[in-house]
């Protein structure tokens, strides 16, 4: 005698997916790969990370530019985004022909208002001057410390001590900053590990549900 089948026949009418949870999974690797490739344009473009640095010493070299654009200048030390008044600086930007450029200065001597800052990293800076460069090519920036005896009292903050920094205007915004990479990266790389799970669920809804 052979023995009968020992489950019940399957219900007539329902067949198991081909490929349960595939798009979600595809969907899942898009968004990691967008996150990852979110986090290295956030590093390599965006923030302060990769600000072009000098020495306060080294204040006056020729600097290339690979494109036109508005350019800013940072002073980096600890308790630099603190400060309220402008360093008692001075910045002259010249093309090698000659040209010179016109440099804005974001706060003029006493005022306090608030420039742009950051804090990423072991970095805090905030920036004191900008200027835009309409050819690419090699530039001479030129920052010099006012002397002592020309720096009125409470006018500027005390002089740069630490490092200068340049780059980008953009690095000035929300997109240098954490809220940028948040939303580049951090944000994708989240959404990826719930499409993930989704996949997950759909695979083992199809393993448990009964077939044609």
């Amino acid at each position: 005698m052979i023995p009968g089948p020992l489950t019940e026949p399957l219900e007539r009418g329902r067949s198991r997916p081909a490929h349960p949870g595939r798009a979600a999974r595809w969907v899942a690797l898009a968004l990691a790969a967008t996150g990852v490739l979110g986090a290295i344009g956030w590093v390599a473009v965006f923030s302060p990370l990769r600000l072009r640095r000098f020495a306060v010493e080294e204040a006056s070299r020729i600097v290339t530019f690979p494109q036109g654009g508005t350019y800013v200048l940072f002073e980096e030390s600890a308790g630099a985004g603190q400060r309220r008044l402008p360093p008692p600086v001075v910045v002259t930007v010249v093309g090698l022909g000659g040209a010179e450029v016109r440099v804005e200065p974001y706060a003029w001597p006493g005022d306090s208002s608030p420039t742009p800052t950051y804090r990423v990293g072991p970095y805090e800076g905030r920036a004191f001057a900008r200027f835009h460069i309409r050819r690419p090519g090699e530039y001479l920036v030129r920052i010099e410390t006012l002397p002592a005896d020309l720096i009125p009292p409470g006018q500027y903050s005390e002089p740069p001590r630490g490092d200068y920094a340049l780059g980008r205007e953009i690095t000035t915004t929300w997109v240098g900053s954490y809220a940028g990479l948040l939303i580049v990266a951090v944000l994708p790389a989240s959404m990826s590990v719930i499409a993930a799970s989704v996949s997950r669920q759909q695979r083992r809804a199809a393993e448990l549900a009964p077939t044609k």
